[in-house]
């Protein structure tokens, strides 16, 4: 599979994956609707427990974003992008780490200024959206490719 073309399917799969696992802790936390719709029985897995998936998703998403920057790089048009683009793709690969690390961080039920960290990740979370956002709206040439 040429380079650009499994740039453009991980990235599109990246937005998708990242949408799901910002939404999936607000999901989770509803017990009643977890039961209704079948999915666990919630009166018996706590809140962590059922985030479970979250981490999962958080996880593979930092590994695919690192070959999502990785292909393009070592095929040698890594920087035939848009310049400010690929800063905040960047910016947002760097803020994914340090993501991972909170969430890391906040598995641990006992973790001191856990609502502080829990608002950390949060904003983190939309730091790392919004420069993901502009990635998207600068480099992907798919929607270039529609715009024109």
């Amino acid at each position: 599979m040429p380079a650009h073309v499994f740039t453009s399917i991980s990235g599109w799969l990246i937005l998708l994956l990242l949408v799901t696992t910002v939404f999936l802790p607000f999901l989770l936390r509803r017990k009643a609707l977890l039961v209704s719709l079948g999915w666990v029985n919630a009166q018996v897995l706590p809140y962590l427990q059922r985030l479970r998936p979250h981490y999962l998703l958080g996880y593979a998403i930092t590994g695919i974003v690192i070959i999502h920057a990785w292909v393009p790089m070592s095929a040698g048009f890594g920087g035939q992008g848009n310049a400010l683009g690929l800063y905040l793709g960047t910016g947002a690969l760097f803020a994914l780490i340090g993501q991972v690390f909170l969430g890391q961080t906040l598995r641990t039920p006992t973790t001191p200024h856990r609502r502080r960290l829990r608002r950390t990740h949060f904003w983190v979370m939309t730091g790392i959206m919004v420069l993901a956002v502009g990635h998207i709206l600068l480099d992907s040439q798919t929607l270039h490719l529609f715009a024109h």
